[in-house]
């Protein structure tokens, strides 16, 4: 770390302003990604979970209840293609009764080893938690059963991570791409900026390496703006009226 430092401490002014300006804007991309990949991720785990807590809500209106037991009318909720196909989007169904046992689940969930025991469940509102299936990771909603204010159970709705995973794998590829071409840019703007910020310091290095004890009188040019490099020149200017001062007097002194 002393090494790394020491190199940085000797480089040019030029290179340092360089380097800087390159890590800060390295870190500002980086943490730019990280916070926006993680706004999105939450953001899209809501919309998840939103949706789930409504399908459940929309199971649980597609039943009904008759003599103290339920009556499971499939009708078009059930017969939906994202409750009957495992393909693209899928929305599986499993319906619990107050023991945690199985009452029906859709045909898409059938044969599926769902991790039911390592689901939330809550008395009185929905909860939602994410478990594996198969090796992927999908998003379950669990909602109380309640009819007539009686509670017969549970309505369990899972559904993959897959879109999430997708669009954050996108997000990462396309930052992957940005993040060496944003550098290319900030390198050539950090140069540039470098540049003419120590233009006026080169100038006045020429300048004054040129002047002689002959030509003290020589004054530098002080910009307008009130920066740092007019304070430079200005306090130049004065030492070398002083000392053609002091050269004036010698003279004097030896005539």
């Amino acid at each position: 770390m002393d090494t790394a430092f020491g190199m940085i401490h000797r480089l040019s002014l030029k290179k340092k302003i360089i380097f800087w300006s390159l890590v800060a804007s390295g870190l500002t991309l980086v943490l730019f990604s990280i916070v926006s990949l993680i706004l999105v991720r939450i953001k899209l785990l809501q919309e998840l979970d939103n949706r789930l807590v409504s399908a459940s809500f929309d199971v649980g209106r597609s039943i009904s209840v008759s003599s103290g037991n339920l009556d499971i009318t499939p009708g078009i909720e059930w017969e939906e293609e994202h409750h009957t196909s495992a393909a693209g989007t899928p929305i599986f169904i499993v319906l619990l009764d107050v023991m945690k046992y199985e009452i029906r689940r859709s045909v898409n969930a059938d044969g599926k080893a769902l991790p039911l025991e390592m689901l939330s469940y809550r008395e009185e509102q929905s909860a939602v938690s994410s478990g594996e299936l198969n090796g992927a990771r999908w998003r379950f909603a669990t909602t109380p059963l309640q009819k007539d204010g009686r509670r017969y159970g549970w309505i369990v709705v899972g559904m993959p991570f897959d879109r999430i995973d997708h669009i954050l794998a996108v997000l990462l590829t396309m930052y992957a791409i940005l993040f060496p071409i944003s550098m290319v840019f900030a390198f050539l703007g950090s140069y540039c900026m470098a540049n003419k910020a120590l233009l006026p310091v080169q100038t006045i290095s020429s300048t004054v390496r040129n002047i002689r004890a002959k030509n003290l009188d020589q004054k530098l040019a002080v910009s307008e703006s009130d920066d740092e490099i007019a304070h430079l020149a200005i306090t130049i200017n004065d030492l070398l009226a002083r000392l053609q001062g002091s050269f004036t007097t010698d003279r004097k002194s030896v005539v």
